[in-house]
């Protein structure tokens, strides 16, 4: 409605760029609210008819790739999403700035399957340039954390969409948000709702204290040192943690306490949720 509105003696034939920025944010609307079919439609406007299609507009188009690519699987026109990506790597070829080769690179393994379909989600997720792009790496970990479930390699989809959650939370992705949540808990992970409080008040200071050393990643050994513990009396708390937040290892433990609460022990070890994961299926080690 404020796109009708703000658009309404607006003559997009007249700039391409408008019609092609307008084409995204619809199809963005569209994606949040689950109509793939008129997501795929505007994102397909961004290019030609016929079997080379070619950008409406000569830059911004190209950022819709990824979109469409992962819009066409969902609503069937893997082929006709192909010669468009097809054709994008002809026009742009080794020009292509580092999020058009990201973007290029998330269709291509959304559109492939198999070993080559891992390859390239790998290549793309560690691409350093993609550090620049943190809301396209994140949907590139989230849509690969997918295609792990989807395999049953439950912890590889675990860290994918670990990695995923925390930069749609950074960024209040909400719509996006939601989708992980959804996927981590078809892993057995039990995540919070994005309103759910907090369950830290549930746990004596020392318990909380451990707690976040643990979901930074540190061993019993590690906490322990830092804490002038024993491994077993760590070991111990979190054996009663654990039931306080609902969780049965300590992959879960971020998500248990909440992005805010991570990082407050500091210090050399601390670890940033998006740039380390921790260990699956550690126990109470």
């Amino acid at each position: 409605t404020l796109i009708d509105r703000a658009l309404h003696r607006v003559d997009l034939s007249e700039s391409r760029a408008l019609g092609a920025r307008t084409a995204l944010v619809r199809a963005a609307v569209a994606a949040a609210e689950g109509d793939h079919a008129l997501e795929y439609e505007s994102l397909r406007g961004l290019f030609t008819a016929g079997p080379d299609p070619r950008p409406v507009h000569y830059h911004c188009s190209l950022y819709g790739v990824g979109d469409l690519a992962a819009a066409a699987v969902r609503v069937g026109r893997r082929k006709e999403a192909a010669a468009v990506v097809d054709a994008v790597e002809r026009r742009v070829g080794a020009q292509a700035s580092a999020r058009v080769r990201l973007m290029v690179g998330r269709a291509r393994a959304l559109l492939c399957d198999g070993d080559r379909a891992e390859m390239l989600f790998r290549a793309v997720s560690d691409d350093p340039a993609a550090e620049s792009w943190p809301f396209e790496r994140a949907v590139v970990y989230l849509e690969f954390g997918e295609w792990l479930r989807r395999r049953r390699r439950m912890g590889e989809a675990r860290s994918a969409l670990a990695r995923a959650l925390t930069v749609f939370e950074r960024l209040g992705a909400r719509p996006w948000m939601d989708r992980t949540v959804g996927e981590l808990r078809a892993c057995g992970v039990a995540v919070r709702g994005a309103e759910a409080p907090v369950a830290a008040d549930r746990l004596t200071p020392q318990q909380l204290q451990i707690t976040r050393l643990a979901a930074q990643g540190l061993t019993n050994r590690q906490i322990g040192e830092r804490l002038l513990l024993s491994a077993p009396t760590v070991g111990f708390h979190l054996y009663q943690v654990f039931p306080k937040l609902g969780v049965s290892s300590r992959v879960q433990l971020r998500d248990a306490l909440g992005a805010a609460d991570i990082g407050r022990e500091g210090g050399p070890e601390a670890v940033s949720r998006d740039r380390s994961l921790p260990t699956a299926g550690a126990g109470h080690r």
